[in-house]
């Protein structure tokens, strides 16, 4: 989702509570301005890379909104695989 087009009062703030550790996150609320992409066919040599927060007020997207599908398996392809690396970036500019 284009997070430049989510309203900030369209974003729910909710608390997961997991078996080791509690989080907090946000769930958009319906809206018809919202323009999702979806990543059809890609490569191995295709990477997604998704800036989930960024708690400084002046840039224009702090947070993305995201989802994943349930496909259905199709017996002429391989199994997806993905690799997902959390990282912490912190800089001072």
């Amino acid at each position: 989702m284009d997070e430049s087009l989510v309203p900030e009062e369209k974003l729910v703030e909710v608390d997961a509570v997991r078996r080791s550790f509690p989080e907090e996150s946000y769930y958009p609320l319906e809206h018809k301005g919202y323009k999702w992409h979806f990543l059809n066919q890609q490569t191995q040599d295709e990477i997604l890379f998704m800036k989930m927060n960024d708690p400084k007020e002046s840039v224009r997207a702090q947070c993305c909104p995201n989802a994943s599908l349930q496909l259905l398996p199709d017996p002429e392809l391989r199994p997806r695989e993905s690799i997902e690396a959390r990282v912490l970036v912190f800089t001072d500019y």
